[in-house]
């Protein structure tokens, strides 16, 4: 049994809406997707080249020799096409960023996760780079089977590119319209909310169940309420990671069971809190105890790489909503104030939903 667990079922049953935006995998899946580097992107293009290659030599089950494949001419007209749609895209980007000039900078963190035009842009270079490379280097290789093969995979990555242009054509037209934009900026100020209140509500949640764990379940003594020098002669348990990470979550089944023979009241513990980081190699104290038990804190304390809340946990555009509102006030932009003011209600009717 851990201590998250609960909490996350307890916000599934009491505040659905927010566990939605927190937990939903595809919208999780496709930001995590579309905010990979150019080198990441590279690095599994070419894996999935090598796949080919792979299929091509070993298994080859001839799905793909259904195609005919000019192979000089379809390269050279690939590069071509690819050359040209990357240039495309970085034309439909500029021309995104000069129609907002006067906004760009209130809403380029949303700009940056809703237009994915940075994906789309490595995406093509990538493939640019990888068919060139099959240009120059196919004349060092006689087997034509891999090569055909890897040109209908650089096909069919052309026609992805092609769709996801079309779909970056499609989110331009909607920020450039004045009320789409408005709408996807609600949308997204609306999940920032619920991506606060889930953090919040969790690391809140947390902190009064590990305290209410240790002090009702085991009667240990917090260790605020020592006396100055009452726990110089106990055995000091320490958290120590081997390299820098964060505060996921306790076995607490396991630790009860560790820890219940102890006499109540005699035992002292140090209040951590959730995704809190550890530095690498620094001793953390978590218990004190007044019998010498052999308690290894890393098999029983679950400690994570990365941040549970991350950037994620951000409030930028919140922020953002307020420093405007307070200049739209100061400089009498009436018109902005009210769409401004606006958001800021409809965020505050989805507090007082989740309150009621």
């Amino acid at each position: 049994m851990s201590l998250l667990k609960p909490i996350k079922e307890e916000i599934k049953q009491k505040y659905p809406k927010v566990h939605k935006v927190n937990t939903d995998f595809i919208s999780n899946s496709k930001a995590k997707i579309f905010s990979a580097s150019f080198k990441r992107i590279l690095v599994g293009y070419a894996f999935l080249i090598l796949i080919v290659i792979i299929y091509s030599k070993y298994l080859n089950f001839e799905l793909l020799q259904v195609l005919t494949v000019k192979f000089e001419e379809n390269t050279k007209t690939f590069i071509t096409g690819i050359i040209t749609l990357v240039s495309i895209n970085l034309f439909v980007t500029n021309f995104l960023f000069t129609h907002l000039k006067e906004e760009r900078d209130d809403i380029q963190f949303i700009i940056d996760e809703k237009v994915n035009f940075k994906f789309i842009t490595y995406f093509g270079f990538s493939i640019v780079i990888y068919i060139l490379l099959l240009y120059f280097l196919s004349p060092t290789f006689s087997d034509i089977t891999v090569k055909s093969n890897i040109l209908i995979f650089i096909f069919c990555s052309f026609i992805v590119y092609i769709l996801l242009l079309i779909a970056l054509y499609n989110t331009v037209f909607k920020f450039i319209h004045r009320e789409e934009r408005n709408r996807i900026i609600q949308k997204e100020l609306n999940n920032e909310f619920y991506r606060s209140f889930y953090f919040f509500y969790i690391k809140r949640s947390f902190k009064t169940r590990y305290r209410d764990f240790f002090e009702k379940e085991l009667n240990f003594v917090p260790e605020y309420q020592f006396r100055f020098g009452e726990n110089k002669n106990k055995n000091r348990v320490i958290l120590k990671s081997r390299n820098s990470g964060y505060l996921k979550d306790i076995k607490s089944t396991k630790i009860k069971k560790k820890l219940s023979s102890l006499k109540p009241n005699e035992n002292h513990f140090y209040p951590l809190e959730f995704d809190m980081k550890l530095d690498k190699l620094k001793p953390y104290y978590i218990l004190a105890l007044k019998k010498d038990i052999d308690f290894k804190a890393r098999n029983f304390y679950v400690i994570s790489k990365q941040s549970f809340f991350g950037k994620k946990s951000s409030q930028n555009n919140l922020n953002i909503l307020l420093n405007k509102i307070n200049d739209n006030t100061l400089n009498n932009q009436f018109k902005n104030l009210e769409s401004n003011l606006k958001n800021l209600d409809e965020i505050y009717e989805n507090y007082l939903d989740l309150e009621r």
